[in-house]
């Protein structure tokens, strides 16, 4: 899918990320306004708590939208801001392609489970020059990524190579991009977290992590958890 094929008016799900790549806020509602070209955009400003949110010049953001029942996200970077008619606008350009998302990849399953994790410069660079895998935990899952606890800060855009541990005789290997950075104030062990796209990674284990979710959620609602 392209910019110019978004309609005036589609609602607009923003997480939005600072020039530390921290995410800010909750996810944002906004809506699209229109598109200039096929990688700059002018969408409405963020409303929170009945206020603009002062989102700021330089500042990244994912966007979501839905398209004829289908889920859709770009990575996109806050190149403006201006007022027309009273209404708080911002400019953004294009980082990415529209991806279209199936929703229960989307989908987000707390849960801890072992992982581990090393940063690579590209897909098949050669053992030998790879870091060691640094051993963690996940703070949620989903078929279309990872959030990985770590104790040293990783810089977003960064590429992953993973093995997630869904069981001791099921280990899901991936390679990701980072897409998000946050502090985690209230644990001293864990200091930052990290959202990993997953950008190369077996079909059969994608679905692999989808039935794991499915039926974790099975067991929580026999329990009468969830």
């Amino acid at each position: 899918m392209k910019l110019t094929e978004i309609k005036t008016g589609v609602k607009l799900e923003l997480e939005v990320f600072n020039d530390y790549n921290e995410k800010i806020g909750p996810t944002f509602v906004s809506q699209f306004e229109h598109a200039i070209d096929e990688k700059t955009a002018v969408i409405y400003a963020p409303i929170f708590e009945g206020n603009i949110y002062p989102v700021r010049k330089g500042w990244r953001m994912n966007v979501y939208f839905l398209n004829e029942d289908s889920l859709y996200r770009f990575m996109a970077i806050v190149t403006g801001r201006k007022v027309k008619s009273n209404v708080a606008l911002l400019l953004i350009e294009l980082q990415e392609d529209i991806e279209r998302i199936q929703r229960r990849q989307f989908f987000r399953f707390e849960c801890t489970l072992p992982v581990k994790y090393r940063v690579v410069d590209f897909l098949q660079e050669s053992e030998e020059n790879k870091p060691p895998f640094v051993e963690s935990v996940t703070k949620d899952i989903s078929g279309g990524g990872v959030c990985i606890k770590i104790k040293d800060v990783i810089p977003a855009g960064s590429l992953i190579e993973g093995e997630l541990e869904l069981s001791r005789t099921r280990k899901i290997k991936f390679y990701g991009v980072v897409t998000r950075v946050s502090i985690r104030e209230e644990d001293s062990v864990y200091t930052h977290e990290i959202g990993v796209l997953f950008k190369n990674i077996d079909k059969k284990h994608k679905e692999e992590i989808i039935k794991y979710i499915f039926a974790e959620q099975r067991k929580l609602r026999k329990k009468g958890l969830i």
